[in-house]
């Protein structure tokens, strides 16, 4: 994954091409008044770990379209690129997490 560091007026410029091309970049999504989150770094079984780490902490704080985007990254990252460690114990983790969210139904009041 590329990371770019850009400076608050190129990023607007950025911003502003991506809405008349209506499209955007989902690494960088700016959110909650203007904070940018950046997507985790993936590669080795570690740096996975913690992107999974990253996505249950983003959930448990009630960022859950946030932390399924991560999950869902983090998911497709591990399967392109095979890694054994990550396959073997991120994988699993990861894929009951998105099944456990997508059978979520939240309790409404009445």
């Amino acid at each position: 994954m590329l990371s770019i560091a850009v400076s608050a007026g190129l990023y607007d410029l950025l911003i502003l091409l991506a809405s008349i091309v209506g499209s955007y970049d989902p690494v960088m999504t700016p959110c909650n008044g203007g904070a940018v989150k950046t997507m985790p770094d993936f590669g080795t079984m570690r740096e996975n770990e913690a992107a999974f780490d990253v996505a249950v902490a983003s959930i448990n704080d009630g960022e859950v379209d946030w932390g399924c985007a991560i999950l869902t990254a983090l998911r497709d990252h591990i399967w392109s690129t095979a890694e054994p460690k990550s396959t073997q114990w991120i994988l699993p983790k990861v894929l009951q997490l998105l099944e456990e969210l997508t059978t979520y139904t939240p309790m409404t009041t009445s």
